[in-house]
């Protein structure tokens, strides 16, 4: 491995990068429901100096999750956007309660409408998710950074400001010499964007699955990998009681 590679936390997925990921690399992994991209983000986060920013599992349940694999957690430093956001949920549905039970009988549907609705009252000041994730990036720039996943910025953001932000994201990792690995669900977001998210990031990592006769099979693919065209490869892969195993490695 070369001194300026940093171990991905997946051995055979090293071994399918050339040793590891340059440092200063922004990566991006793409993956469609079923290919248990969730799992391989939380393995990335078991090796290395690692900051783990997740959106949609609390912090407790990522180090349940990784207890279960077996992986070191020790070393990490949350940044529990899931959890900080579940609390704003829950304020504002507080905050709600009382004018709910001054409503009359009559209004019932639109009480059931209102109770149903993930929106919190606008009394509740939504905190700057987006402002937290670029100060995690520019504090911690020369760690591996793990966000898991973009998903969520997408959907609450709009994507000219996200892209900006995801742009100085990269500078600032390019600058202090760490990883910053970060993935979509793709297909949900539109062509457009996941292009751009490509040509952002300096290494593309796809996650399918596929039908082989009565079963499926997974099939990780690196699409892009900056400057070096070798390690463009496709591996079909298993995740067992230890996490992700690759084999039957192929040249794309």
């Amino acid at each position: 491995m070369s001194r300026d590679a940093i171990e991905t936390g997946i051995k055979n997925l090293d071994k399918l990068l050339g040793g590891g990921v340059q440092k200063g690399f922004t990566i991006c992994i793409t993956g469609v429901p079923g290919t248990n991209m969730e799992i391989i983000m939380k393995q990335i986060a078991s090796k290395g100096d690692v900051v783990f920013i997740t959106t949609g599992e609390n912090k407790e349940d990522v180090l349940k999750i990784m207890k279960k694999f077996g992986w070191n957690n020790k070393h990490l430093v949350f940044i529990d956007i899931a959890q900080i956001y579940l609390k704003y949920i829950q304020e504002g549905i507080s905050l709600r309660s009382p004018r709910v039970e001054e409503r009359s009988k009559n209004q019932i549907k639109e009480l059931i409408k209102l109770a149903s609705s993930s929106v919190p009252s606008r009394e509740t000041k939504e905190p700057d998710f987006l402002d937290m994730f670029i100060s995690t990036i520019q504090r911690f720039s020369s760690k591996k950074i793990v966000l898991d996943s973009l998903d969520f910025f997408l959907k609450k953001y709009s994507w000219i400001k996200l892209l900006e932000i995801l742009n100085v994201a990269k500078i600032n990792i390019i600058e202090g010499e760490g990883l910053f690995f970060f993935n979509i669900t793709r297909g949900i977001h539109g062509k457009n964007i996941e292009r751009e998210l490509e040509q952002l990031a300096d290494c593309v990592i796809e996650l399918d699955v596929i039908r082989s006769g009565n079963s499926f099979e997974r099939i990780l693919s690196i699409k892009k990998f900056r400057n070096h065209p070798e390690n463009i490869q496709s591996a079909r892969y298993d995740i067992g009681n230890e996490g992700v195993t690759l084999e039957s490695i192929e040249r794309i």
